[in-house]
């Protein structure tokens, strides 16, 4: 799995990481998310392309789409 960011149009990877983690990713970007601000898009994908996940302002909360 891949946390990405999309800051200017494009996703681009963060960090690489074992899907037993992602409960604890998805928390301790939450914080970050929120002071870099809503100029910022998160998402968690299974292989670069199929995203699991996104955050967006202004409620930063994970959801599916």
């Amino acid at each position: 799995m891949k946390l990405q960011i999309n800051q200017r149009g494009s996703w681009r990877d963060i960090v690489e990481f074992e899907p037993s983690h992602l409960t604890h990713i998805q928390a301790a970007v939450i914080p970050l998310a929120r002071e870099i601000g809503e100029w910022a898009k998160w998402r968690i994908t299974k292989d670069s392309r199929t995203a699991i996940a996104y955050l967006e302002a202004p409620g930063f909360n994970w959801s599916k789409r």
